[in-house]
């Protein structure tokens, strides 16, 4: 329920840009495996969700993943009058791997496993062999293959931070990632990045505030004593943005 509402929201936010100056698209950075924005925007195929799998038509939909997949924008075009309206879009980038990633031929393929047997803690290593994920020790990685995706995404992830303007919102992430940390903190020298971290908590509020303490472009939202930020309250500060009149109205 709740990655369907924050779906929701960045569709409002997406389709209230009337100008083409501005495309209508977001990008999602993840270091999750898990499947929840998939699964969410099944509720929402209004808004074109791109995971950086080229569907082209294949036999066994074995869709075969490439970087260069992402930020591709989509236009319904008007038949008689000839307006073209682009289509609001995500792009889903999954840093660490996803639980539907599987390496094929030296290829990362999506595919969909069943969950439903349950896992014997005899067999993790060889369940974890099955996926195409990196784990916390970042200096293990599985395949070579795993390990050149893993450096293309982190390099989509700094060109994404050098573009003029750009606005990053980020919460349940820790900064705890050597690589990230340092590919976010060189980009701050952009003037016109803005960096929002959303802490879970004010011990999470003192860290951020430690390691962003050089950085003016950097603003830290934490929560009031004892209280937290957890998901469902981010969303709501978002889609008080969105209205906030016709909300304060409401309550």
């Amino acid at each position: 329920r709740s990655y369907q509402s924050f779906i929701s929201v960045i569709d409002k936010i997406l389709s209230r840009r009337e100008s083409n100056i501005h495309h209508r698209q977001a990008t999602i950075f993840s270091t999750n495996y898990d499947l929840f924005v998939e699964k969410a925007h099944e509720a929402h195929p209004q808004i074109i969700l791109n995971d950086g799998f080229v569907r082209t038509p294949v036999l066994g939909c074995n869709y075969v993943f490439s970087p260069k997949a992402f930020f591709n924008s989509v236009f319904n075009s008007g038949y008689l009058y000839g307006y073209r309206v682009e289509v609001p879009s995500i792009n889903l980038i999954k840093l660490h791997g996803s639980l539907s990633w599987n390496e094929s031929q030296r290829e990362i393929n999506c595919h969909i496993r069943s969950f439903n047997a349950p896992v014997r803690l005899t067999n993790v290593t060889e369940y974890l062999r099955t996926f195409s994920v990196v784990l916390p020790k970042l200096d293990k990685f599985r395949e070579l293959t795993m390990t050149r995706v893993y450096y293309d995404l982190l390099r989509t992830f700094a060109n994404e931070l050098d573009k003029e303007n750009t606005l990053l919102i980020v919460f349940g992430f820790s900064f705890n990632d050597e690589h990230i940390l340092e590919i976010t903190t060189r980009a701050l020298k952009n003037p016109t990045l803005r960096l929002i971290v959303c802490a879970f908590n004010s011990t999470a509020a003192t860290d951020y505030q430690r390691k962003f303490r050089n950085h003016p472009n950097v603003t830290i939202l934490g929560p009031h004593g004892e209280e937290v930020n957890s998901f469902d309250r981010i969303i709501s500060v978002l889609e008080d943005v969105i209205e906030p009149q016709s909300r304060s109205n409401a309550s």
